[in-house]
């Protein structure tokens, strides 16, 4: 054999059986066990009752698991929250890039680094505070993937629209 997972084979007689345990001589009237399963004969109670005689609402062991939040260390949260922040801040950007406002736009784009950092320090101290604002902006990825293509149009379409004149131009000056 070449497997390398085997390091010795012990040939085993075809006429062996293993040998039978009897347990008639044990006394088990006075054990206890350790836990009794619950039962499923009451139609009201498919997954049991409790001590107590309650009707279990979902089977033992299973735990009610409702939406968490944003989890994580202060310093993890003020860092989620800050590039939450600083993403909307992209997008607000792109707005007043389109709307003909470009030096305000590339005003806050150069701000928009030292901001992040600047609301990092502050919301260290204040957890519930990022919760809120991760909750509020960033709870799907359905915003986080829009605010991402925002960015990109906004900052693709300004050397799409020039490029899209000049070939008009030349075309102008072709047919001429």
């Amino acid at each position: 054999m070449n497997d390398p997972y085997i390091v010795s084979t012990v040939p085993v007689p075809s006429d062996s059986t293993p040998p039978v345990d009897d347990y008639d001589d044990v006394d088990i009237s006075n054990v206890v066990p350790l836990a009794a399963p619950p039962s499923t004969d009451d139609p009201e109670a498919p997954y049991g009752r409790t001590k107590s005689g309650r009707i279990r609402k979902r089977p033992v062991g299973s735990a009610r698991r409702g939406a968490s939040g944003p989890r994580g260390g202060n310093e993890v949260l003020a860092r989620q929250a800050a590039s939450l922040l600083a993403q909307a801040n992209g997008l607000i950007t792109t707005g007043l890039f389109l709307t003909g406002f470009p030096r305000t736009a590339s005003a806050i784009a150069e701000r928009n680094e030292p901001f992040e950092a600047q609301v990092t320090a502050a919301l260290i101290a204040d957890p519930a505070l990022c919760r809120t604002i991760l909750r509020a902006g960033g709870t799907s990825a359905k915003l986080s993937l829009l605010v991402a293509y925002g960015m990109l149009a906004g900052s693709v379409a300004p050397v799409a629209l020039e490029e899209y004149r000049d070939m008009r131009s030349r075309r102008a000056d072709e047919e001429e």
